[in-house]
């Protein structure tokens, strides 16, 4: 029994020694405060300045950012970045919800595309989110916040478009399946030159090129349409001859893109 009793003392033993070190670990790992700055019991103040919030972006752009503590000082800052994945129905960030290290005061250059920070289009609760924090010397940590009443805070989001609209062919007849090509016309008579657009989010407006010229802005219907529309623009054939016709469109993005150049002659 002395002999069972002694491996278990020291099995006991063995254990305490294990748990002290565990704890004396854990407890290592908690960052400590100097000194110096252990009065500071504020946290430092970052904001993101510019671009606005919910505006357009179509390709890379600049973050401007602002951070400051009055107190023990910085000592360094991060940010991270979400998107909305459509395929998957879920917000996902660029890098697992860890924190990316910044410059503090230093502004941020945002990527959008298949591989960039913003890879998902969409906008509002489905744009890309631009997360800032900073920490103090005395190791206050900023907690990212969104203000949308003042359109300030820390978290901004961004609405993201990098695809330009799409266009049918320019026809003149009642519907596109009707018309033959080349468009054949007449001088001095009136044609309404139409287009079917489509975009993925807003189409703002349309132009009509005939040889190279911009004729003018083309009316969309139906009225207040946005993502499908019918692009129209009425013109009068001045003389005979060859009509190079061109439509453009742009988005709320500021995507811009020509549709197919169509070729229209006198009979």
């Amino acid at each position: 029994m002395s002999v069972f009793r002694e491996k278990k003392f020291w099995l006991l033993t063995l254990l305490i020694i294990i748990i002290s070190f565990l704890i004396y670990w854990l407890l290592s790992q908690k960052p400590v405060v100097p000194p110096e700055y252990q009065y500071d019991k504020m946290p430092p103040i970052s904001k993101i300045l510019s671009p606005e919030n919910y505006s357009w972006q179509n390709s890379d752009f600049i973050v401007k950012v602002f951070d400051e503590d009055l107190e023990s000082g910085l000592k360094d800052c991060s940010f991270y970045v979400s998107f909305y994945d459509t395929k998957k129905g879920a917000r996902i960030a660029v890098s697992n919800w860890l924190e990316l290290k910044r410059e503090c005061n230093k502004p941020l250059t945002i990527t959008t595309g298949p591989d960039g920070m913003c890879r998902g289009e969409g906008e509002i609760a489905n744009g890309c989110w631009i997360y800032i924090s900073s920490r103090d010397q005395a190791l206050n940590q900023h907690e990212p916040f969104l203000n949308k009443e003042l359109g300030e805070g820390s978290i901004r989001i961004f609405n993201i478009d990098w695809t330009s609209p799409t266009f049918s062919k320019i026809y003149i007849a009642p519907k596109l399946e009707e018309q033959m090509y080349p468009i054949l016309i007449e001088e001095k008579k009136n044609y309404i030159f139409k287009a079917d657009v489509k975009d993925d989010f807003k189409i703002i407006g349309c132009s009509l090129f005939v040889n190279a010229k911009d004729e003018g802005v083309m009316s969309l219907e139906p009225a207040g349409c946005s993502k499908k529309c019918l692009a129209s623009k009425s013109l009068v054939i001045p003389q005979k001859g060859e009509y190079k016709l061109v439509v453009q469109c742009q988005d709320s993005a500021g995507n811009s893109r020509a549709g197919e150049q169509i070729l229209a002659k006198t009979k």
